[in-house]
């Protein structure tokens, strides 16, 4: 997949030493048009919703848990289990609100 982007080479098992692959990596390194279409690939990630955006489709993915606190609305999700997590990283909200654990979110006191 990286190679048909144009920011990778193949180098077989048999031929991967240690002076091909950093021969490899430098060719890379210093090929402009590597550069380039890494930013193309940077610049459309980013356009689509970057890091934030692709944390969302995983999170969409798993399996939900209620999180009634999230400042984002009742009944959004996320799939971090509060009693595997120390107190003060528990999350309130799948996108970071809240977080120290004590007295906050679906594990505190009612």
């Amino acid at each position: 997949m990286l190679q048909a982007l144009g920011v990778a080479r193949h180098v077989s098992t048999a031929d991967a030493t240690a002076d091909t692959l950093r021969a490899t990596a430098l060719a890379l390194v210093d090929d402009p048009e590597v550069a380039r279409r890494l930013k193309e690939i940077q610049a459309g990630m980013a356009k689509e919703g970057g890091t934030q955006r692709a944390a969302d489709l995983i999170e969409a993915a798993l399996p939900a848990r209620t999180r009634p606190n999230c400042p984002h609305g009742p009944g959004r999700t996320a799939r971090t289990d509060e009693a595997e997590l120390p107190a003060r990283t528990r999350p309130n909200c799948p996108h970071g609100h809240g977080g120290s654990g004590q007295g906050e979110g679906p594990s505190a006191p009612q």
